[in-house]
This record gives C-alpha cells, sequence and structure tokens, in this order.
C-alpha cells in the first residue's frame, strides 16, 4: 500500500516517470489487488498524455475487477476513446455502459 501511495503522490505532483514506474510493479506484483487501481490510474495517465488506445486497452484488462470504481473507469475509458475520436463509444462510456468494440 505504502508504494501505491507513493506512486499517486508522485502523479498528483506531475512526477509522472517515477508514478508510472511505481504503478507499472504494482500492477505486476499484485494483478488482483492494488495491481487494477494502478492499471486505472496508468490508463488515466495515458489519457492525459493524448495516448486513446493505451487509455482503452488498460481499462479493458481491468474492466471486470470489483476493486475499480466503475465510474472512473468509464470516464477514463471514454477519454480514451475521445482521443481517438470514436465519439459513439465514447458516448457509451458516459453513458454508464461498457461498450462494445
Amino acid at each position: 500500500r505504502m508504494l501505491f501511495d507513493t506512486a499517486e503522490r508522485f502523479d498528483r505532483l506531475g512526477a509522472h516517470k517515477p508514478a508510472r514506474s511505481r504503478y507499472l510493479a504494482i500492477a505486476a506484483a499484485d494483478p488482483e489487488g492494488l495491481g487494477a487501481l494502478a492499471e486505472l490510474r496508468l490508463a488515466a495517465m495515458a489519457a492525459r498524455e493524448g495516448q486513446g488506445v493505451e487509455a482503452v486497452r488498460r481499462c479493458r484488462t481491468i474492466v471486470d475487477r470489483s476493486a475499480v470504481s466503475r465510474a472512473e473507469l468509464l470516464t477514463v475509458m471514454g477519454r480514451g476513446y475521445e482521443l481517438q475520436k470514436k465519439h459513439g463509444l465514447a458516448a457509451e462510456c458516459f453513458a454508464g455502459r461498457i461498450p462494445s468494440e
């Protein structure tokens, strides 16, 4: 949990490289626990950096995980689709549905 908190702190401070490396370590080491939240944070980082495909890919890997807020997941996924100019899929996300591709 301390590593996750450190990653979030780096992320909030805009230190993306150290945040990303910590999130990646958590996602690899604990895929069923905090790893899903780390994947969501990595997806959000990708979306903020304009990487829509990466954001959606990461969201899709954790879509069925209970540790992740569905609303937050759909927001990040929707943003990823917006970045790809797939507005219909983005609208589905923002309406609370997981789109099928």
